[in-house]
């Protein structure tokens, strides 16, 4: 499942049936996926949090994530 926004294809989740692993469906639907993005005109995708061995495969770079808590009072 993939969403965008303002240029941006977000990769939000994907799953596959591990008894067709030796078929590479999991990859093979990621690529088609990114194929699509660019063929639409997204600029960037985004394969979001995780590190998955396909993320390195299919290009993907680690970027830092911060966490801020704003506490009111």
């Amino acid at each position: 499942m993939c969403f965008h926004h303002h240029g941006t294809m977000y990769l939000y989740n994907s799953a596959y049936d591990e008894q067709y692993q030796s078929l590479s469906a999991g990859i093979l639907c990621k690529a088609l996926s990114i194929r699509e993005s660019i063929r639409s005109g997204m600029k960037v995708y985004d394969l979001l949090r995780g590190a998955e061995t396909y993320k390195r495969h299919l290009g993907g770079q680690p970027v830092t994530l911060y966490r801020c808590t704003i506490e009111l009072r």
